[in-house]
């Protein structure tokens, strides 16, 4: 949408069940992704309106977050393969078996998946917080934090 004009300038279909996230990867803001209810990932060029990539996320995306850089890198280091690099932003997506799942969207690799101990347990907890901006914009922040092996680890993005 042209948010001056009230108008559409282009419509992204490729989805086969509802779309329940969205963000921009990298800094140029011309690569959007895009997750839902049909168990993939899509990854668009903004500028043609076609998918670059799709890929598997082996249950419905309820949310999703684009990890910025420096926490993309620090978390790469930490649950990242030998030899594993992270050229862009990681992907966080939660799904609805109450699995967080860490993507590698420029080649679509699950990186890990970070499971609740007991999926009813207090020591998980999960959320979004959005709130509007000055520039009339909506910001949202996705918080995890799980209780892993009697560590408590907490990422936010």
């Amino acid at each position: 949408w042209n948010l001056h004009s009230s108008k559409c300038v282009r419509v992204l279909k490729s989805h086969v069940g509802a779309v329940t996230s969205l963000g921009f990867l990298g800094d140029d803001c011309q690569t959007l992704i895009s997750a839902g209810r049909d168990k993939v990932l899509h990854t668009w060029d903004i500028e043609k309106g076609k998918v670059k990539k799709a890929f598997p996320v082996f249950e419905c995306v309820e949310g999703m977050v684009v990890l910025g850089k420096k926490l993309s890198n620090r978390i790469a280091k930490k649950f990242c393969a030998k030899g594993c690099i992270v050229d862009n932003s990681i992907v966080a997506t939660a799904g609805d078996k109450g699995v967080i799942r860490l993507w590698d969207p420029s080649t679509g690799q699950e990186l890990t998946a970070l499971e609740p101990l007991a999926p009813a347990d207090d020591d998980a907890q999960f959320g979004t917080v959005s709130h509007g901006n000055q520039q009339g914009g909506v910001s949202t922040q996705v918080y995890v934090g799980l209780q892993l092996r009697g560590a408590m680890g907490c990422l936010v993005g």
